[in-house]
Formats: structure tokens, sequence, C-alpha cells
């Protein structure tokens, strides 16, 4: 097989910039029924693994190849899940290592924990969630995982044209204007991006009552997560004033899959293709929920009909990046032009392949990075009646006391909504 060789698209060559400073690591783990086999997981691992590739990585640029492929790391660590998510979103990559470790939680004589741990430069949460069907199907089901199509990375399109870069101009220079109001938490020192993660699981059919407002609205279930987040943080900026900024601005992933070439759901692309866009609302904890609600959805159908326009900044932002001199400088750079207190990712996981594996795979967790772009984040995960949120956070910017705080605050806004 020749070598892959992937030019990294503009939020891709963001987020390796990112891993220079501190790891940016993404991680996905799934809790399943029955006894462990160590050696058929990473038997697994390794043909899923070998089917992309996947080694040590070149970069040319903003172009990464991966000359030498290599057997899967699966490493079985002593201790529990929590501890294990940690450390694991704190630990660099090593030099000659494939982006991409895998790692097996003993819990029970009847449960474990399987999960991949991934450098988010290499693959996005639909991707990560992909690459584990696949070792899932390979260790439970090989049948089924023979019919799969074998996973290919995504051909990215090339960088936006001129033309949609300097259309783009006008709304980055919107948002900069927008953020002037936006309040910046304090980062303490902005160099040190250790961060922690915990969970939270919402009430049992609350996202069920959700579905049912959200489309009695014409909303989405994701502006409501918004709304209720922005109210949790004007509540948190109360608390913590910093100067005369008295607006809250929270950014959201926007998915970018439809904008490949050839679209046909790409289930078995592999990579990253993300964007995000932000809603900054002045004092939302004072605003009433419904005039809220409506500003926000009105924002987020107009985002999500121009992710071009979304994704044509990111090189701008690139550019940026690149000719900022200091690590420091770079460090802050978000934070001192668009700065986001907090960043969404929601995914609905009814109808997949993690639904459908019934009673063998018992939970699924997705904890992603906090960092230059946003201090604090919230990832949303639903399936079935549940609804659980993975928080993380820079502990130079929240205490875990303030994490809490504001994630029960969220709850408590998300219920009301609800109603």
């Amino acid at each position: 097989m020749n070598e892959p060789s992937i030019r990294l698209n503009a939020m891709q060559a963001l987020m390796r910039r990112f891993a220079e400073l501190a790891p940016y690591n993404f991680i996905h783990a799934m809790r399943i029924a029955g006894p462990v086999d160590a050696d058929r997981w990473r038997g697994a691992a390794t043909k899923t693994q070998a089917e992309l590739h996947l080694g040590a990585p070149r970069f040319d640029g903003d172009r990464v190849s991966f000359p030498t492929p290599s057997p899967a790391i699966v490493e079985t660590p002593q201790g529990d899940l929590e501890s294990h998510l940690n450390a694991e979103l704190n630990r660099p990559f090593a030099p000659g290592d494939a982006p991409l470790r895998f790692f097996i939680i003993h819990e029970t004589d009847h449960t474990h924990w399987f999960g991949a741990v991934i450098d988010h430069w290499l693959a996005d949460d639909y991707s990560c969630r992909q690459l584990l069907q696949r070792v899932f199907l390979r260790y439970h089901s090989p049948e089924k995982a023979a019919a799969l199509p074998p996973l290919t990375h995504a051909t990215t399109p090339e960088g936006g044209s001129t033309l949609s870069v300097l259309c783009s101009l006008p709304s980055l220079f919107r948002s900069v204007a927008e953020h002037r109001q936006a309040f910046r938490v304090s980062l303490g020192d902005p160099l040190d991006l250790t961060v922690r993660t915990f969970q939270r699981r919402l009430s049992d059919g609350l996202i069920a009552t959700l579905r049912r407002r959200a489309k009695d609205r014409g909303a989405t279930v994701h502006d409501f997560f918004l709304a209720a987040c922005a109210q949790s943080c004007g509540e948190f900026r109360q608390s913590h004033p910093q100067g005369s900024r008295k607006a809250v601005s929270l950014a959201t992933v926007a998915n970018l899959r439809r904008l490949l070439e050839h679209h046909d759901g790409n289930e078995s692309t592999f990579g990253c293709l993300l964007s995000y866009y932000t809603s900054t609302i002045y004092r939302p904890e004072l605003a009433p929920s419904a005039d809220l609600l409506n500003a926000i959805t009105f924002r987020t159908k107009r985002c999500k009909k121009d992710l071009r326009t979304t994704a044509a900044t990111l090189p701008l932002a690139r550019f940026w990046w690149d000719h900022t001199r200091s690590a420091r400088a770079k460090a802050t750079l978000f934070h001192r032009s668009i700065p986001n207190l907090c960043g969404l990712s929601n995914v609905n996981l009814i109808g997949s392949w993690i639904e459908e594996a019934g009673p063998l795979l018992r939970e699924y967790r997705r904890v992603g990075p906090a960092g230059p772009i946003a201090p604090l984040i919230f990832m949303l995960t639903s399936i079935a009646d549940r609804l659980s949120v993975d928080v993380t956070y820079r502990t130079t910017a929240f205490t875990r006391g303030d994490a809490e705080q504001l994630v029960d605050r969220f709850s408590e806004r998300l219920q009301a909504l609800a109603q």
C-alpha cells in the first residue's frame, strides 16, 4: 500500500499548532459487558489501525504522511476511568508514535472499559465513533466488521479561495466587534494548559422532553443547550466581574462533512472536518428565556446556512497564529480577540451502532480538550432517554467547584426551559 499523504485543513492545522503548546487530545470510551480479553482487543485495534496505515506522522508543512505503519498501542493502566481520562488529556504523544493509542480498564469481573485517545488534528467526533465501531465489531462480531467498508482518509478540499476568504472578512470583523463586550475569564498563567474532566448525568427523560419542546418551537435541542449554557455562564460572569464586559460568548462545533465534494453520508471517511461558530449574548442571565431562545435559534440557523463562510475564516486564524511570535501571545490569541467562555458539542446516538449494540455496550463517553479556543467544554451525549455531559476545564481558569457549579446551573436552566 502506498503511504497516504494528507493535506491538513485549516482547523486541523490549527489543532496541530495547539498541540505544540500542550496536548490537545480527544477521548472516546466504551463500557463493555463481559470479561476482558486483552489480546483480542489488541488484535482488533491493530487491524483497524492498519486499515488507516497509521504510524508515526511525518509533516511537510501542512501535509502529513505515515511512512511506516505501526501496531496499535493498547495500554492496560491500573486505577479507575476518571483518573485515566485526566491523565490522558494531559499526556502528549511521544515522537515516533502514531497519534492514536488505546486503553483497557478493568472495572469488575463483568464489565470493563475500552477507549481511544486521539491527537485531535487526526480525527473528529464522528471519525472516532467509526473507528471504535470497527474495533468493537472485530472484537465481538468479526463477520459484521468484514461487511463494513474500510476507513479511508478524507480528501480535504483545497483551502478556501481568495474570494471566499475575502467574503468571510465581514463575518470575522463582526465577530471581533461582538466579542469586545464578551467576558474574559482570568487564565492565570496562559501557558499552563492543564485540564481536568468529570461527567454528570442529567435527569432521565429530559432529552425526550427537550426534543418535543424544540419541535414545537421550530428550534433544535442544541439551541436549548446553548440557551441554558448562556444563562449559567452569565450567572458565573456576575459572580466573577472583570471590568465592563457583560456579554457571554459560546462556541459551537460545526460539522463540515456535507461540504465534501462527494457527500454520501461519509460513513467510511476518516478525518477531522470541523469548524466552529460563536454566539455572543449580552447579559443572558437577565434575558427572558423565550427571547433568549429565539435569538439563539435565529443565529444558529444563519450559521448553519453559511458553513462555507464559517470555514473560510479558519485560514485567517491560522495565518494570524503563524504570525504571532511568542508562545504566550499564541496561547492568548483567541482569548484576547474572540474570547469564548464555553464550547459545546452535542451528539445524539439514537439509532447509531452504539445503541444497536444493546446490552453489550453499557455506556459511551466523549471527552474533548479545552484549550486556546475555549477554557471550558461541555460534551453532551444523548442515547435512548439518557443525557450526560462530559465537562473539561482548564485548571488555571476554573476550580473544580466552579466547573461543578456551572454544570449544576446548566442542568437547572435546562430543566426550566423544558417546562
